[in-house]
């Protein structure tokens, strides 16, 4: 029972008890120190791999007896042997490429045996019956967990590995034990080396804290066994301060759109926000809020924050609850914060600016996004590029006319993690004589301009839902900038099962989607998204060759070119009728055919300059008039040695037409 305390000759003290963190470690082998700023080399890692081995093979041989002894104890002490002190950035790739060789020698699934054979005598043995075989058989198994959990925070592959080994099971597994209920634990903090069950409840929360954040894929491994609710339990039962926090932030990761008001009180609001500022008010470097057997960073503070920020409800409770002040504190440069910390603290900022209640209230932050700017960062220039953007958005003019049918192209909004799927419908579609735009990489680099120019000039937009769009900032502005501007959007599911959820299921309501998440889906549902575009996006270009192909079983043969030499290839847009001559008022210049820039110039007196334009339609037009405005001299000169103009009037009658379009 909780607060019991075990009839061992020897303490139960857990190898990593004293001084060790849910994201750092003490250092119990100092054969294995060395310098941070040494590189590893290949001999180095070999010999890791080794040691690594050694353990695993040792393990493998042990029965549930054999495990609770000092010798067994000392070998699963060995884990920590390749690993050292405390790693440096540069020896991260090196953990990684360690917890790649465990993945490759299986211990995920060795773990889970290990774990059941351990169990069965916890389960089975009674306070009384507590001994050293026993003590030792809990420090082995706690040893590997907190070693784990450590691991998973440097290694994805790890978290995901265990994940499907079935250790998330195991982990709620005990939640549901009778022996380790809330109810069983003082307020007080719990000596955990004496204290047997809650050293085990401890560990279990650390390592299912690491699975849940480091792969995102476990959280539904959670909800297969309704996991949120036994950890929900924990967060508002259990009056141990410790485990109320550690419930709550593992909580936050898993939450859906259907359960994030397990976290809505403003009791766990002001938990995370307090939690934040102990941990900015602490001397240590890097900042740690800690008490008792667990701490968190600052930079894993505002990340749990992030996953609760996620749900629109919660982003207005956050800044109810003075978030943005701590928040602010972290970009202050005076505060030290490192790049990470600040990276997560803009894309914080971002996420809370969605929702319109909070971004008048956010008003106030816009001087320090405008500095941040300049930041060297691309991360964090871009969150804050996208924070500054929603907190204008009720500032900007109403939505443009819609563009004309076959003048602007089709937008392809997608999360990076589908990009095989997108890639072949944009494909389909190009064949079909589309234009498309897509983001073809997706990364901190792409210019935010790119992307919301993008959606001006699209005709429609396909929204790609997978698990991942909803969550995804730069594809929610994507899709509320077409909702502003009144684009049609055609939901396209690209992941299996994957429906609107949220602010999407909000946009789309109850609009039918095309189901494209596997090759023959694609097939079939293809030519239905295509009847679905129609004539938007669509190339005059292709629909003047389809409508005036020559279908012919025997091709004429072509004359002698010495003979009769064919002509230039003339312009297709030539042959197309004349249109009707377009109001330059009204309309927008990107939407101008090649042909409406001949009419632009004659009526301007510019006739004979025309084949100086020869292939400019409104697109390239739009450039030369934001070369006009924003760089005059290069554009001025351009017009002379580009383009040709050799007298003064021409330049001038030019020029003042140019400005003179919308």
């Amino acid at each position: 029972m909780g607060g019991s305390q075990s009839k061992t000759t020897s303490p139960l003290v857990l190898p990593y008890a004293n001084g060790t963190l849910p994201n750092g470690r003490a250092n119990t082998s100092t054969s294995s120190q060395r310098s941070r700023s040494d590189e590893p080399d290949e001999d180095e890692i070999k010999e890791g791999k080794a040691a690594l081995t050694r353990v695993v093979r040792y393990l493998e041989k042990k029965n549930v007896g054999e495990l609770g002894t000092r010798e067994t104890l000392h070998m699963v002490m060995e884990l920590d042997t390749p690993f050292g002190d405390l790693p440096s950035s540069q020896e991260t790739e090196k953990i990684r490429e360690y917890c790649r060789h465990l993945i490759k020698i299986n211990f995920p699934k060795l773990f889970v045996k290990i774990w059941k054979k351990i169990h069965s005598a916890i389960d089975t043995k009674s306070v009384e019956e507590h001994d050293d075989t026993f003590a030792f058989q809990v420090s082995v198994l706690e040893c590997i967990k907190i070693a784990l959990a450590h691991l998973c925070n440097h290694s994805s592959e790890l978290a995901c590995s265990l994940g499907e080994a079935g250790t998330v099971e195991l982990f709620l597994g005990d939640l549901q034990h009778q022996r380790l209920q809330p109810d069983k634990f003082p307020a007080l903090n719990v000596d955990a080396t004496k204290d047997i069950y809650f050293g085990i409840l401890q560990s279990t929360l650390v390592c299912l804290h690491s699975l849940v954040k480091n792969w995102a894929d476990n959280k539904q491994y959670v909800s297969n066994v309704n996991g949120m609710m036994m950890l929900h339990k924990y967060a508002r039962k259990c009056k141990n301060r410790d485990i109320k926090v550690i419930s709550l932030f593992t909580l936050s990761y898993v939450l859906n759109e259907d359960e994030y008001e397990l976290i809505s009180s403003s009791e766990d609001i002001r938990l995370f926000v307090a939690t934040l500022e102990a941990a900015l008010d602490s001397e240590d470097v890097p900042r740690i809020w800690e008490t008792g057997f667990f701490s968190f960073s600052a930079k894993d503070i505002v990340a749990a924050i992030n996953q609760l920020a996620l749900y629109d409800d919660n982003k207005v409770r956050l800044v109810n609850g003075r978030v943005l002040h701590q928040l602010l504190r972290l970009l202050d440069d005076e505060t030290d914060s490192t790049e990470e910390e600040k990276e997560l603290t803009a894309i914080s900022l971002w996420t809370l600016s969605f929702h319109a209640d909070n971004r008048e209230r956010m008003e106030y932050i816009v001087p320090e996004l405008e500095r941040l700017l300049g930041s060297s960062n691309k991360i964090i220039r871009k969150a804050c590029c996208g924070t500054l953007w929603q907190l204008q958005r009720n500032k900007r003019p109403q939505p443009r006319r819609p563009l004309l049918t076959g003048s602007g192209h089709v937008m392809i909004s997608y999360q990076w993690d589908c990009n095989e799927v997108v890639m072949k419908v944009k494909e389909r579609l190009k064949a079909a004589g589309y234009r498309v735009w897509v983001e073809a990489n997706k990364t901190v680099g792409t210019t935010f301009q790119a992307v919301t120019e993008a959606v001006e000039k699209a005709e429609v937009v396909i929204i790609c839902v997978s698990a991942k769009y909803k969550n995804s900032l730069i594809c929610r502005t994507e899709a509320e900038y077409a909702y502003d501007l009144r684009k049609p959007t055609i939901p396209v599911r690209v992941q299996m099962n994957s429906t609107p959820e949220g602010w999407l299921a909000s946009m789309f309501g109850t609009k039918l989607y095309f189901d494209l998440s596997d090759e023959k889906k694609l097939n079939k549902m293809g030519l239905k998204l295509i009847k679905e575009l129609g004539e938007r996006g669509k190339s005059k270009i292709h629909a003047y060759r389809d409508s005036f192909r020559v279908k012919s079983s025997t091709p004429k043969k072509a004359p002698p070119r010495e003979l009769n030499p064919l002509p230039p290839t003339p312009d297709l847009e030539d042959f197309a009728p004349l249109p009707r001559s377009p109001s330059f008022t009204e309309s927008v210049l990107e939407t101008w055919t090649r042909k409406d820039i001949k009419y632009w110039l004659k009526r301007n007196g510019l006739g004979h300059l025309s084949y100086r334009f020869r292939g400019f339609d409104g697109e390239s037009m739009h450039e030369l008039k934001v070369m006009q405005q924003k760089a005059p001299e290069f554009f001025y000169s351009s017009l002379q040695t580009k383009f040709g103009f050799r007298n003064v009037l021409d330049i001038t009658k030019f020029t003042r037409a140019l400005k003179e379009i919308e």
